[in-house]
Order: structure tokens, then sequence, then C-alpha cells
């Protein structure tokens, strides 16, 4: 069963990562503020890893903005009713995780980020 679970978060990670590669091409969009709501330090209950020691995680929201009007957009669900801001952009907003050694200088000074893969659209947005 561990097993299966593995392999399923193995392959939602992977499909994100090319979702993401692919998104530039497809879509475009910008991030407007990063927001970091709390740091569980340390997290994964303390664990140790090699060298580099414990981890903590910043856990936040990213807010940005899409051109509904833009053609590359297009292929975005429902772009086009979505409400816009006083620009004329669809606001959507994302969680973020950023992963980094508690003791910055034991790490190789590369951060490890995530995006969960559900967002919420929309100016009026609650988050």
């Amino acid at each position: 069963m561990r097993k299966r679970v593995t392999i399923a978060r193995l392959a939602l990670l992977l499909s994100t990562v090319v979702v993401a590669l692919a998104a530039p091409s497809l879509a475009e969009a910008r991030i407007t503020r990063i927001e970091i709501n709390r740091i569980e330090s340390p997290t994964f209950d303390g664990t140790s890893f090699g060298t580099v020691g414990q981890y903590e995680k910043l856990v936040g929201r990213a807010y940005g903005e899409v051109d509904p009007s833009d053609p590359k957009n297009a292929i975005i669900a429902d772009i086009a009713l979505a409400p816009k801001n006083a620009a004329g952009m669809a606001e959507y907003s994302t969680d973020i995780y950023i992963l980094r050694p508690v003791e910055q200088s034991q790490g190789n000074h590369r951060a490890t980020t995530g995006c969960s893969t559900t967002s919420t659209t929309g100016a009026a947005s609650s988050h």
C-alpha cells in the first residue's frame, strides 16, 4: 500500500513538472506577491539529512494575475468569465512550500520549491 502511495505521489510530481515546463509556451501569467504564513522549523519530525542537517518548511501563498484577453491564455478554462481587477487582469492564488536547511550555511545554496495543483481564480478571492 505504501509503495502505491509513493508511486502515485511520484506520478503527480512528474505531471506537475511537465505541466510547469510546458506552461510558459501555452499560457502567460505573473506572480504579483508572495506571503509566507508560517515556518515549520524543523520539519520532517526533526529528521537530520547527512551533513546538511534539519530542514524547515516555509508555507505560504503566491498571488498573480493573467491577461484573459491574451490568446495564449485561452486554454485556461472559463478565463473569459473570470472577474477582472482594475488593470483588466484575472487574479489567482496558489499555495507554495519552500524547503531549506535550518542551518543555511550547510546547504548547497539552492531552495526546493513546490506548488499545489489547485488554485483560486478571481479578483474577489478570499485567500
